[in-house]
This record gives C-alpha cells, sequence and structure tokens, in this order.
C-alpha cells in the first residue's frame, strides 16, 4: 500500500510540473498519465478507462502557445488512483466505482 502511494504522489508531482513548469511534453494528458498509472498499479484496463473518460471533457484544451490550461489532469489522475485502489482494496461493482471516481475527478 505504501508504494502504490509513493507511486501516485511521483506520478502526480510529474503530472503536475509537467502541465506549466516543466518541458511540457504532454504526459500531463490524462490519456498518458492514467495509462501509466494503470500499469504501475498493475490495473491497466481501470487506467486505460479512466483516462479516455478523463480526456472527454477536456480534449478540445490543448495548452498551445498563449492558452490559458485548466487543470483537469490532476483532477484524472486524482480520479483513477482512486478507481484502482478501491478496486484493489474493496470487493465491488466496477461501474459504480468508475462512475463516483469520474464524477469524482470532475469536481476535483
Amino acid at each position: 500500500m505504501l508504494s502504490d502511494l509513493f507511486i501516485i504522489g511521483l506520478i502526480g508531482g510529474v503530472v503536475a510540473v509537467d502541465t506549466t513548469e516543466m518541458g511540457q511534453f504532454m504526459i500531463s494528458l490524462p490519456i498518458f498519465s492514467s495509462v501509466l498509472l494503470g500499469y504501475l498499479l498493475n490495473n491497466i484496463e481501470v487506467g486505460v478507462y479512466m483516462g479516455v473518460l478523463m480526456v472527454l471533457p477536456w480534449l478540445k484544451l490543448i495548452p498551445a502557445g498563449g492558452a490559458i490550461y485548466h487543470h483537469g489532469n490532476i483532477g484524472s489522475l486524482t480520479a483513477t488512483a482512486t478507481s484502482i485502489l478501491v478496486l484493489k482494496n474493496y470487493l465491488s461493482s466496477i461501474d459504480t466505482i468508475i462512475f463516483l471516481s469520474v464524477i469524482y475527478g470532475i469536481i476535483l
């Protein structure tokens, strides 16, 4: 569990820095960061599913030039981490967990 939290914190830091401060390698897009987190936490199916779902609201907002970029990437990474950890630790319906995680990520 502690190693999972360390991985989530490390990926979250890279995503937060990649948004504006670092080279903007687009790792911070939910489709990439969620899949990477899913791979590192041994649940790539949920990572891909959450990445596709969480990239849709922010698909039209590309940080190019002087565009203001909304920080939906931290919310999507949090939603992905929440859904993976809940599914790993509790036996529950995957549809309910994914739905609640997506709502939580959009609000965040």
